[in-house]
């Protein structure tokens, strides 16, 4: 008797499981993905806010004669339902800036806190 080409069924049906788990596997991981992308463009956002803000900050106290004098405390909003606040301590030479952004998700809301030293010479 001649061996016959093609597959059993067995065969087929062991294929058909596999290929089913790695399409769920993929399936599983760009859900992930889709979540770290928007993390990441959150962040991004973040980021570019508090920098603005620190760079108003420091052509604020570059205006003043002495340095330094007009920097206030404050919050702001942007668009997206992004929030902003300042604080401003120190005296003398230095003023430390801790600048507070909230970006809203869908847990509800993170937030990212960066710090910076302006001089005042």
């Amino acid at each position: 008797m001649k061996p016959r080409a093609g597959f059993t069924l067995v065969e087929v049906v062991v294929a058909i499981v596999i290929l089913t788990t790695g399409l769920l596997a993929v399936a599983a991981g760009s859900g992930s993905v889709y979540r770290m992308l928007g993390s990441g463009h959150r962040s991004t956002a973040a980021a570019g806010v508090a920098q603005a803000r620190l760079e108003r900050l420091r052509r604020e106290a570059n205006r003043t004669s002495p340095r330094c004098t007009a920097l206030a405390a404050g919050t702001a909003s942007q668009t997206g339902g992004i929030s902003e606040r300042w604080l401003i301590s120190g005296a003398g030479n230095t003023r430390t800036i801790r600048e507070i952004v909230t970006v809203p998700n869908s847990r509800g809301s993170s937030t990212d806190t960066v710090f910076a030293i302006i001089e005042c010479l």
